[in-house]
This record gives structure tokens, sequence and C-alpha cells, in this order.
């Protein structure tokens, strides 16, 4: 093996590593700072919004050339996913009959809550922040 390969090779065991990094770090959401409430009868559709949303920021990524552009996404990926997650938890609460009220209340740090309230505006989905 040569030394130009070595050092190809040592550069992408790096750049996967950092990569594996970031993922981990993105993985996790920050202080929960905002606090809103869905309805129950809008807990299905905020559900089905999520899922076109993440279906169209896939095939979005298909067609990214740019490095930029790809770790942008990759970031908007993983806020999107934990978003997903709180938003499944708190459904399955809500049909179970044991959510306050019967609403979903959901806590987001301010990326995820960014991202909901462009979200609830592009799909019509009334909330309350609290």
């Amino acid at each position: 093996m040569s030394k130009t390969d070595n050092r190809k090779n040592n550069s992408t065991a790096r750049m996967e590593y950092l990569f594996n990094l970031l993922h981990e770090e993105w993985s996790h959401s920050g202080n929960s700072s905002k606090l809103v409430l869905v309805r129950k009868c809008d807990t299905d559709r905020l559900v089905a919004a999520l899922i076109e949303d993440v279906g169209i920021m896939l095939e979005m990524g298909d067609n990214i050339d740019d490095f930029k552009q790809g770790i942008e996404m990759s970031h908007d990926m993983h806020i999107m996913y934990r978003m997903a997650e709180k938003v499944r938890k708190r459904a399955e609460k809500v049909k179970a009959g044991t959510s306050y009220r019967n609403n979903m209340n959901l806590y987001f740090d301010k990326e995820e809550y960014k991202m909901f309230c462009n979200l609830a505006k592009d799909h019509d989905i009334d909330f309350w922040e609290m």
C-alpha cells in the first residue's frame, strides 16, 4: 500500500469518526425550553405531517451533491427524528387516555420548537404555546 493510499484511508477513518461524533451530539435534545399543547383531535394529523415531511426530506437528500448541504440536511434529519420521537411517545399517551386532559403536551428545545412551528404552519395544525 502506498503512502497516498494510507493517507486516504486515515483521512476517511478520521472523517467517519467525526461524523459519528456529530450524529451522537445531534441525537440529544437541548434543554426543553418550550411547551406546546396540541388538541387530541389533531394528534393523527400531526403524526401524518411528520411522516410526510420526513419522506420529503429523504427525497431531497438523494439529490444533494454539496458537502455543506449534506451536513445541514443530516442535522435537520436528527432534529426531525428527535421531534418525531417526542410526538410518538405523547401520541401513545393521548390514545391510551393517560395524557393531561387528553391533549398532547410537548416539550421542545429551541431547534425542535422552530421545526415544529414550521411543520404546524405548513399543515395547518393548531397549537398553543404554554
